[in-house]
């Protein structure tokens, strides 16, 4: 079975979509910080503290990992195309060659 690989549906539907999901992560944690900042306004103590800095603790490690995973995803995955494509076109030049 021969192998295909199609760059430009890998980097249009793929990366770009993970991406641009990426994208919608970040702007949901920044409605999420802006709901957890409003806890100040109706309570006030330390454990009111103690909840936002748990939850700045969760969120930042939580979406911090997978944003990088999504970002190093992506990089290896147009890194496999660039490759892949490289091949073909210098196998493609040395038929043509010939």
């Amino acid at each position: 079975m021969a192998l295909e690989v199609k760059y430009e549906e890998i980097r249009a539907n793929v990366i770009a979509k993970l991406e641009e999901l990426s994208d919608e992560m970040i702007t949901n944690l920044g409605t999420l910080d802006g709901i957890v900042g409003e806890i100040p306004g109706c309570a006030e103590g330390d454990v009111i503290t103690a909840y936002i800095n748990e939850y700045e603790t969760i969120v930042a490690d939580v979406y911090s990992k997978v944003n990088s995973g999504i970002s190093q995803y992506c990089g290896q995955l147009e890194s496999v195309c660039a490759e892949f494509e490289k091949v073909d076109t210098e196998m493609q030049s040395q038929i043509g060659g010939n």
